[in-house]
């Protein structure tokens, strides 16, 4: 595939789309917007911000960057605020709108750091034909004082990844991604019964090329109380990846179960977890039975969690031999949790 170069497009018409998403992020879209104004590229780009009926300044905010960016900016204003699951959300209707060969992704609380992102990631998606989705590393960039800033993605993340590695779990930072529009065909009705809206989308479009990472920290992921995702409980994000799971898992006659069903596991035993640790034991023995079953009752930590929550006497004693053949500190195999 050859590079592209500035005189190939229209500049009516742009190489990449950049979908920007928002609700009520009046103290962060203005540094979102900039941070996509500020890209260098040759090639013509376009942004479309989707703003879900903010009930603060955010929508006087995108106007007056519109306004003051015509040839660059489109904007999407819905008088109904949707939230996720709606089939006409704010973020459907921008893809919808976008007809550019790539799409970049930006939820208005995060930002790009780097101004040659879309660049860069243009320039790998036109060498590697096969390659659906590029990504790049993430920086957090916490608003409390008490947490310290980490890269979203391992030292060891691969450079290509698969449908199957995406099956295991998401790895893609949604702030970071870049997607072919050709890649996103129609939607399965089970799409739209998600709250969330990456990582199945990802998972859809995973399924027609390869995945390719950028050992680059290009942008900041926002820390803050106010997100729709982050600040929820690890048990509501399990019982939604479980969901999902579940959907893909139909959705590809089951040909991806055994990767697919070793995810379930991990996802069961963190809910099981979360019921023990609040003081449920007995709610906690569902998602156990379940992630066994998941696992065909290989998951060494949930048959453990099974014996301490429904035969804690032989629990207890295997613990005491264990401990006995194995004092504390040993790398010798046992029971593990």
């Amino acid at each position: 595939m050859s590079t592209f170069s500035a005189n190939e497009e229209s500049p009516a018409q742009p190489l990449v789309d950049v979908n920007l998403i928002t609700y009520n992020h009046e103290a962060f879209v203005a540094q979102a917007i900039e941070s996509v104004l500020a890209q260098q590229t040759n090639f013509p780009y376009r942004l479309i911000i989707g703003d879900d009926c903010s009930t603060d300044n955010t929508p006087a905010i995108v106007r007056r960057y519109a306004a003051a960016n015509p040839d660059r900016i489109s904007l999407f204003l819905d008088p109904v605020h949707r939230g996720l699951r709606s089939r006409d959300r704010a973020g459907l209707k921008v893809l919808e709108l976008s007809t550019a060969k790539y799409i970049a992704w930006l939820d208005g609380d995060d930002f790009w750091t780097d101004p040659h992102k879309l660049q860069k990631q243009v320039a790998v998606l036109e060498r590697n034909p096969d390659d659906v989705i590029c990504f790049h590393n993430v920086r957090t960039f916490p608003q409390e004082g008490t947490m310290e800033s980490e890269n979203l993605c391992p030292p060891d993340q691969k450079e290509v990844s698969t449908l199957e590695d995406l099956l295991r779990g998401n790895f893609i930072p949604s702030c970071s991604t870049m997607f072919r529009r050709a890649a996103v065909g129609p939607l399965p009705e089970w799409y739209f019964k998600l709250k969330m809206g990456d990582w199945p989308l990802y998972i859809l479009i995973a399924q027609h090329g390869r995945i390719r990472y950028i050992n680059e920290v290009m942008a900041a992921y926002r820390v803050h109380g106010s997100g729709s995702w982050s600040p929820r409980p690890r048990s509501h994000h399990d019982v939604n990846f479980l969901q999902l799971l579940d959907y893909a898992n139909r959705h590809f006659d089951f040909r991806h179960r055994k990767a697919i069903d070793a995810t379930r596991s991990r996802y069961y035993f963190e809910l099981a977890e979360t019921y023990y640790q609040r003081g449920h034991p007995g709610h906690a023995l569902i998602p156990i039975k379940r992630g066994l079953r998941s696992s065909r009752f290989r998951h060494r930590g949930l048959i453990s969690f099974y014996l301490q929550v429904k035969l804690p006497n032989l629990y207890n004693s295997l613990r005491s031999f264990r401990n006995f053949v194995r004092p504390p500190g040993s790398n010798s195999p046992g029971v593990a949790r």
